[in-house]
């Protein structure tokens, strides 16, 4: 959602961004099919809005961060990630990467700050054991309103919480997969997006391979 209360959507393989009202009605798009990145895509899977009403995009496959500004014109991208899947805003303002292709978090100073793209702090790795901030094919990322992070661990069938110093915390699901994943409320199998209603801070998942999405208190 941007600052107008519009709806902002990664049409993934159309290789674009569309933003439309909540009514249904079209605004704009910007992107194309491209490589390289400089305002084209390949496999967009995420976006965002920043506390200036820039556009931030997780460009998969171009395995770059891009920044448009509120018209949707290029403006510029951060390189050096591997295939990012999904990017928020922290309550600083900062960026966060779902850095899929590393198993790790990524968070990164603003447009707005002294030095943008700056690494703010990372977290998160790969291993054979899931869980405990071990991370598995990590395509989701959301913060709470105490500042948490949340992160949509896919590849272990968990939601796992940072602090907002990036600390493991908690986590939710189980990282076993047995026949039991798809019928028991709380137990995911893949999920792949995590966002926070902003009213409740309730914990909203897809829980994609159960084709269902769950809520959660906290």
């Amino acid at each position: 959602i941007d600052l107008s209360g519009n709806y902002v959507i990664s049409d993934t393989y159309n290789y674009r961004i569309q933003v439309i009202s909540p009514s249904g009605v079209f605004i704009r798009q910007f992107g194309s099919y491209g490589a390289g990145g400089n305002g084209y895509f390949s496999g967009a899977y995420g976006v965002t809005v920043d506390l200036s009403g820039n556009y931030i995009v997780a460009d998969t496959y171009n395995n770059v961060i891009q920044v448009f500004n509120p018209l949707g014109v290029f403006i510029t991208q951060f390189t050096g990630y591997n295939q990012p899947h999904a990017v928020t805003i922290d309550l600083s303002g900062n960026y966060v990467i779902a850095n899929t292709g590393n198993n790790s978090i990524v968070v990164i100073s603003p447009l707005t700050s002294q030095i943008p793209g700056s690494i703010v702090k990372q977290f998160g790795s790969g291993g054979s054991t899931p869980g405990d901030g071990i991370l598995n094919n990590p395509t989701g990322v959301a913060v709470d309103l105490s500042g948490n992070y949340l992160v949509a661990d896919s590849g272990n069938n968990l939601i796992q919480i940072f602090t907002p110093s990036g600390q493991y915390y908690s986590e939710l699901g189980s990282a076993s997969l047995t026949s039991t994943n798809g019928t028991i409320p709380g137990v995911f199998n893949s999920p792949q997006g995590i966002t926070v209603d902003k009213n409740t801070g309730k914990y909203v998942v897809v829980d994609t391979l159960n084709y269902r999405v769950m809520a959660f208190n906290v």
